[in-house]
């Protein structure tokens, strides 16, 4: 059984190499690459997969405890939580950019709709706009 300490300096390694991933997202998210943000979708869940594991691991090693008091396993413990706030961050802005290609695209959405069929555009019951190409077609007067 590996011990506590190469628990947690794994942990270490599998966030770098999550902030890798979370960096690379962000350009991905900025060039609208469906693709490769699948991807990376794909291999953020596989190391998070990881660092669930190791960290349940962690919790039940029987040297956790006398780990704790070692100065060496406190500094890569501190380095841990440094980067995870360091992933918190990077994940705050991925959602920020998330949120502006969302609405950029609600936006050009109601543009297409609208320059589709002036005539016959309404709004639906959550006020979003709405065509209907039958709007008007029973009317006689």
């Amino acid at each position: 059984m590996a011990t506590a300490f190469e628990f947690v300096t794994d942990q270490l390694s599998s966030i770098d190499k999550l902030i890798v991933l979370l960096q690379q997202e962000t350009q991905a998210l900025q060039d609208q690459d469906a693709n490769r943000i699948s991807e990376l979708a794909k291999s953020k869940l596989d190391i998070l997969v990881l660092l669930n594991q190791a960290d349940q691991q962690l919790q039940n090693h029987p040297q956790l405890n006398q780990q704790k008091q070692n100065p060496a396993f406190q500094a890569v413990v501190a380095q841990v939580q440094q980067k995870m706030d360091q992933v918190k961050r990077i994940n705050l802005n991925n959602k920020k950019i998330i949120d502006l290609n969302m609405a950029a695209l609600k936006r050009l959405n109601h543009a297409l709709q609208s320059s589709r069929n002036a005539n016959s555009m309404t709004y639906n019951d959550k006020g979003q706009t709405h065509t209907s190409p039958f709007l008007g077609d029973d009317i006689t007067a």
